[in-house]
């Protein structure tokens, strides 16, 4: 997709999201006294509720790998040390190393504007290929090194995620101090982790992972930060704090808060009511009234996979026997990722198209879904993007699905040989 098509479309997305918030403002406006008192109360419940599952006598930390995919680069080949690069393509920057930072580059920045941005300031950006294989097996490596300090987990390849209370209170019993013993094992677990890998990471320490994590972001890069512990203590260091930083507020919700008046997190704390009258009693108040509040798990939990599948991403192509050849390959690279002899009823189709619009299918089935059962409903929906120019196929497998009414089943079947997408469960969303 061209720079002027990607430009468009990123311009038709912010008029929707303007649309959205004066939609939104205005029933705020219009809202009456009596849903107003409702949600003073609900948020006051819900600010209550939260505040009393705060705890300080924990110690979580959140090792954040600098600029990882690119300092792993940079080790392999210490010549691109002194030049700006970036790991990604001339669509995206997955990591920039600290050099192209210094014109401008960000991760998740298109490679073309990037590219452009060096230019403009004299200088040559350089573009690396991703090695995911090889920075899984580092992070694996990081993983196995951290493991011995606590119950640890990852939510990605650069962070590590880890309880070290049980260490923390052992030392205190030789040295007397908390915080000193914690300073004391977050440099160490830093120091062994550069030992083997030479990588340097941040890393942020608090009573739960919400402020562990906004500390690891103090002192970037190679450094190392604890958080206060009181809860007057936690509402400083969060108050101040933009929106923006709050973990899962992306672009459109910074948008929305700040076009609501929400600009620092404090704003949240005083106006919770408004939080409720804007997005109800819902998931998204509750984590943003939560992370105002700085109350978060002291423990890193697992959710159940309730999908499991794969995808395969190409140079953007309408040859159908190349689309037909990756299908087949994703279809049996899914099916390695369910446990085996697990029966399957759903099963989810994504195409995504050179323009990068996303359509996703949902199929189910009353008997247990075969390869070739897959094969056919997956090449029915290719049918429908003929002439189109496909980037990307996606099969992912719904692990809960139970199995559909033989009688919607039968018809669900029939409509998809008849080519007839419209039928409920069949449909496609865009």
């Amino acid at each position: 997709m061209s720079s002027k098509l990607q430009m468009q479309r990123i311009l038709d997305q912010d008029q929707k999201l303007d649309m959205t918030i004066e939609k939104l403002k205005m029933k705020m406006e219009n809202t009456t006294d009596e849903e107003r008192t409702k949600a003073v109360q609900q948020s006051q419940l819900m600010f209550e509720e939260i505040e009393s599952q705060r705890v300080s006598d924990q110690w979580c930390v959140v090792i954040d790998m600098d600029m990882y995919y690119a300092a792993i680069e940079q080790r392999e080949n210490p010549s691109l040390a002194k030049e700006p690069f970036i790991v990604g393509s001339y669509k995206m920057t997955s990591t920039a190393n600290y050099e192209a930072r210094k014109y401008g580059v960000r991760s998740a920045m298109p490679g073309y504007i990037a590219k452009a941005l060096v230019a403009k300031q004299g200088g040559k950006l350089l573009f690396i290929e991703p090695r995911i294989p090889l920075y899984t097996n580092e992070a694996k490596r990081i993983n196995r090194i951290l493991s011995k300090y606590g119950p640890h987990n990852s939510r990605s390849l650069d962070e590590v995620y880890v309880n070290i209370t049980d260490k923390v209170r052992k030392l205190t019993r030789d040295i007397g101090s908390e915080e000193e013993a914690a300073l004391t094992i977050v440099s160490n677990m830093r120091r062994e982790v550069f030992e083997v890998t030479q990588l340097t990471a941040s890393a942020g320490c608090g009573p739960n992972f919400l402020l562990a994590k906004l500390a690891a972001d103090m002192d970037k890069p190679n450094g190392q930060y604890i958080t206060p512990r009181s809860r007057e203590g936690v509402m400083d260091f969060m108050g101040n704090k933009p929106v923006r930083d709050i973990p899962g507020v992306g672009k459109v919700t910074e948008k929305t808060l700040n076009a609501l008046g929400f600009m620092k997190v404090s704003d949240i704390v005083a106006s919770k009511d408004k939080i409720i009258l804007a997005f109800g009693k819902s998931k998204k108040s509750e984590n943003l009234i939560r992370a105002s509040l700085g109350v978060a798990d002291v423990l890193y939990k697992n959710k159940a996979a309730q999908t499991s599948g794969k995808e395969a991403s190409f140079h953007p192509t309408k040859n159908r026997v190349i689309l037909t050849k990756k299908l087949r390959e994703c279809i049996s690279l899914a099916l390695t990722t369910v446990e085996k002899g697990k029966p399957l009823y759903g099963v989810h189709f994504g195409v995504k198209r050179e323009d990068l619009q996303l359509s996703t299918k949902l199929i189910r089935s009353s008997k247990p879904l075969t390869f070739d059962f897959i094969l056919e409903e997956a090449e029915t929906i290719l049918d429908s993007f003929a002439g189109v120019k496909i980037r990307l196929l996606a099969v992912r497998f719904d692990l809960e699905a139970r199995p559909k009414e033989m009688q919607s089943a039968k018809k669900v079947t029939k409509s998809a040989k008849n080519g007839d997408s419209k039928k409920k469960g069949v449909g496609l969303k865009k």
